[in-house]
């Protein structure tokens, strides 16, 4: 039993920085996926449009809106989560749109539920301690030496 114990002991200790480092992994992943694609719509917006208009077919947004309200989401949203700002609300932009694209377009597509785990993740548990999230907020968010005090 003890041979247990001080490996388990040990994982316990680092669980914080190996959280972090798995939150840095699934971000860095998801920012890949949605930047690129984002990125490609931009690089060829008569196609994207035309996409839009052929492919996706939203039956509630006009096919340029859609066009430009998902480019803006994947670029937007997957910047932050890239750096690890504003983490649970990007995550969510950018699970909002996948749900959409799962629904909608290309429904039973096992890549999208994948993302939505990953998204779910982040919205879960944020950025981690190695993200503009995690650095900023954690020092926004420490009781001052005031409140300790009284």
């Amino acid at each position: 039993m003890n041979k247990l114990i001080a490996p388990m002991n040990w994982l316990m200790a680092r669980a914080p920085m190996l959280q972090s480092l798995i939150l840095l992994a699934i971000r860095l992943w998801l920012a890949n996926v949605f930047l690129r694609s984002g990125l490609l719509k931009l690089g060829s917006w008569e196609s994207t449009v035309s996409l839009f208009a052929t492919e996706y077919q939203l039956p509630f947004l006009s096919p340029e809106l859609a066009a430009v309200l998902g480019t803006i989401v994947e670029i937007g949203a997957g910047g932050l989560i890239l750096f690890g700002a504003l983490t649970p609300l990007a995550a969510l932009g950018l699970l909002v749109l996948t749900l959409t694209i799962e629904l909608l377009v290309y429904p039973g597509t096992n890549d999208h539920y994948h993302w939505m785990l990953l998204l779910g993740t982040l919205i879960a548990f944020g950025g981690g301690k190695l993200s503009f999230d995690g650095l900023f907020f954690s020092r926004l968010l420490k009781p001052s030496q005031t409140t300790q005090n009284e």
